[in-house]
């Protein structure tokens, strides 16, 4: 007898923003060693340049034990095993989205995600689009954005999934696909 599936997923999300960038407004007047906050402006313009050709990725993508409260303060899960009912827990940092200008000069930027639950032959079992959005602006070209999203598979029975998220620029047309394999056990 084939498997029964929910008919709903409860979900929860969180996005966390680093306030901490060192801005993008170009360098100042004056040689550096009058202003040495030049020299770090330029090299931030620089890394600004390169994130622009990036594609749209999620780095450091994985199921962690604990929501993360800080960008970079996550902490790996230690399996990709779950019991029945227990929640998913996942970290994403997104890399490579676009600033768009905004009014009063600043940058607006976001992301969204969609996610699918699959077997791992690619058969879809659930999912949802733009489940989680985040838009915002900034006087700075943010660079430290990270996701953290949580799902309740409630009623599906032990077996191997793979949650695949599809990441979505909302200042561009970048996508990525990212897939985390798991397995409920009992």
């Amino acid at each position: 007898m084939p498997a029964r599936y929910p008919r709903t997923i409860r979900f929860g999300m969180s996005i966390a923003l680093c306030c901490g960038s060192f801005g993008s407004s170009g360098a100042q007047a004056g040689p550096p060693e009058e202003k040495p906050v030049t020299r770090l402006q330029d090299a931030q313009s620089a890394v600004d340049a390169i994130w622009t050709t990036l594609p749209l990725s999620g780095e450091h993508a994985m199921f962690v034990s604990e929501k993360a409260l800080l960008f970079g303060a996550y902490t790996p899960r230690p399996t990709s095993t779950f019991k029945p009912g227990e929640t998913l827990l996942t970290y994403i940092e997104p890399v490579g989205y676009a600033w768009a200008p905004a009014a009063d000069g600043l940058f607006a930027f976001g992301v969204s995600l969609d996610f699918e639950i699959l077997t791992p032959d690619g058969k879809i079992l659930a999912g949802q689009k733009n489940f989680l959005s985040y838009a915002t602006a900034s006087h700075a070209k943010v660079k430290e954005l990270m996701l953290t999203a949580s799902l309740n598979l409630d009623g599906f029975p032990a077996g191997s999934y793979v949650l695949h998220y599809t990441l979505r620029d909302l200042e561009s047309p970048k996508i990525a696909d990212i897939a985390l394999p798991f397995q409920i056990a009992d």
